[in-house]
């Protein structure tokens, strides 16, 4: 799980000081807290939903968009659609990642 963990984290082209404080607030967890599970200590059930929601739409983004590049400028940037938050905000819960990944498919398809 630590393993994966950081390979996600990586995998949205963070810079190695910003991973930790991505994942703090991406799974609401103290500094603390994600240095054990970049150690290696299991992630908690909620931390590991929360990244397999982030693992999915970012597949899901890759390929609707095109590219990564693209999936992640998508991803990072402040929409309407999830009232000026960026779609990484909002994916912190069940209800968001279902928005986001509805908006993936509406902008993909051009009706967004």
């Amino acid at each position: 799980p630590s393993s994966n963990t950081l390979a996600i984290a990586k995998n949205l082209d963070l810079e190695e000081k910003e991973i930790s404080p991505f994942l703090q607030d991406f799974l609401g967890a103290s500094e603390r807290t994600i240095s054990r599970r970049l150690d290696g200590e299991p992630l908690a059930a909620h931390e590991r939903l929360r990244l397999e929601m982030l693992e999915d739409v970012m597949s899901l983004a890759v390929r609707m968009f095109g590219n990564k590049a693209t999936a992640l400028q998508w991803l990072k940037t402040p929409l309407l659609a999830f009232d000026n938050q960026t779609a990484l905000d909002t994916l912190k819960s069940i209800r968001g990642y279902n928005r986001v990944k509805d908006a993936i498919l509406a902008q993909a398809h051009g009706m967004f």
